[in-house]
């Protein structure tokens, strides 16, 4: 969670969302504490004061993304079970493959941060405001108002790179079971 400025407005950064580049629109810089909740530090965030907001994203979106991501972060493996699976298995060419990789492990999978399910980050936080990812440019506006004196501008930050040679169009099994896994989810976004 990050608070915006000193105003009463906070940011909850679910991963893989448009985090960076509504942290950006503020004026600010990303960092690896925005992803944080329920620490210590963000209980005063949690009080009736704040207005607290999100962004969430089509779930089947997001988990693309998470896994394009994750491979263009293998350089820094070390330490991420998911990076660190997708080196020692092979998992770096097919995301079926992949997703098969834990089909009897999803626990596994989904305490990866960028893999956490957004309805966690709901749960935890309660938000005032939910915005959508398709349709930021547009629904930035809503905070915007909130806090005029901070806001800078929405840009595209941290886009997943792609890559020619890897296989992201999941199968009907596949997609199958990132239903099954973020159906909350997909109540969450289609609310």
């Amino acid at each position: 969670m990050r608070q915006i400025h000193d105003t009463n407005l906070v940011f909850v950064h679910i991963p893989k969302t448009a985090g960076m580049a509504v942290v950006n629109a503020f004026g600010m810089d990303h960092q690896t504490s925005d992803h944080s909740i329920g620490t210590e530090s963000d209980q005063p965030l949690m009080s009736d004061e704040f207005i607290r907001f999100t962004v969430l994203r089509n779930p089947i979106s997001r988990f693309v993304s998470a896994y394009k991501y994750s491979l263009s972060m293998l350089h820094m493996f070390r330490g991420n079970t998911v990076r660190e699976d997708i080196v020692h298995h092979g998992l770096g060419n097919d995301i079926n493959e992949f997703l098969g990789f834990y089909s009897n492990n999803l626990e596994r999978l989904v305490s990866n941060i960028h893999f956490v399910p957004q309805w966690y980050y709901y749960t935890k936080t309660k938000p005032n405001i939910m915005l959508r990812q398709e349709t930021l440019t547009t629904d930035m506006n809503i905070v915007a108002r909130l806090v005029p004196q901070h806001f800078v501008g929405l840009t595209e930050k941290n886009k997943s790179p792609s890559s020619s040679h890897v296989n992201t169009e999941l199968s009907d099994q596949s997609l199958a079971t990132v239903r099954q896994v973020y159906r909350n989810d997909f109540f969450l976004w289609n609310r």
